[in-house]
């Protein structure tokens, strides 16, 4: 019912974020819906438990239909019992849900202190515990640690400082090659908030010994990757260097991301 009830303002938050006052907007709402507590949906077959201040503007928008609609789609037409997957930047874990609860083994990589009890509470609430590996370190080209730069919503929270973060943390870092030893992986989902660039360093590896029909699926965030100091054509060069082509989903009206479907070509 909460919701429902934010469902108004939220839309006046969106028009407000293509007027370029996505950081001014996040940090209000955030300070204003603090000390509401937790909220539980349905999102299809799936419980999702987040904060109210943090989460629900995501949620909404995945009950709704309204984000990455043709990713979703794609990831679950993909996913099949006993493939191997990642998701990395794992968030409320609603990547991990769908390919476990579709008898997909899952490493779920995810680093924020304040999103990983959700996580976890999460991924028992939806009874699929023996089919994810949460590995609770950020991911990049080697191990280490590293400053985290948290934002109000939890969703832009990366490992660049931003215009919305507002508290910055030590994780821990690890190449995703240290994580898959053994493994065939089949499907890839990443969204680390222009860290991808560093990321693939760091999975070249898995991406060799990948299935032949390995799908990634990638988020290109012009904005987020300057930050990191890269423009956006980097990370198609990174993409094309390791032997993948790509196909563009969920493009935004405003231009400021698509996702990306990587195949080798």
């Amino acid at each position: 019912m909460r919701l429902t009830a934010l469902r108004a303002l939220e839309r006046i938050a969106a028009l407000l974020r293509r007027l370029g006052l996505g950081g001014l907007v996040d940090r209000v709402r955030g300070r204003a819906l603090r000390g509401l507590g937790d909220f539980t949906e349905r999102v299809d077959d799936i419980t999702l438990t987040g904060d109210v201040a943090l989460h629900s503007h995501y949620v909404r928008q995945l009950k709704d239909a309204e984000r990455e609609s043709a990713t979703l789609r794609l990831f679950t037409e993909t996913v099949r019992p006993g493939m191997t997957v990642l998701d990395i930047g794992a968030h409320l874990g609603h990547f991990s849900l769908i390919a476990a609860k579709r008898g997909a083994q899952v490493i779920a990589f995810e680093p924020n202190p304040e999103t990983l009890p959700y996580l976890r509470r999460n991924l028992e609430a939806n009874g699929v515990t023996d089919n994810v590996r949460l590995v609770q370190r950020a991911v990049g080209a080697k191990a280490g640690a590293v400053t985290f730069y948290t934002s109000p919503d939890g969703e832009q929270s990366s490992l660049h400082a931003h215009e919305a973060a507002e508290g910055a943390v030590t994780v821990e870092m690890t190449p995703v090659d240290d994580e898959t030893s053994g493994l065939r992986v089949d499907v890839i989902k990443m969204d680390v908030e222009g860290a991808e660039v560093a990321a693939l360093e760091g999975m070249r590896r898995t991406l060799a010994e990948a299935s032949p029909e390995m799908l990634m699926l990638v988020e290109r965030n012009p904005a987020a990757l300057r930050r990191a100091g890269h423009e956006p054509g980097a990370l198609d060069a990174a993409l094309r260097a390791q032997g993948l082509v790509t196909e563009e989903l969920d493009v935004e009206d405003e231009g400021d991301y698509v996702n990306l479907a990587c195949r080798r070509a």
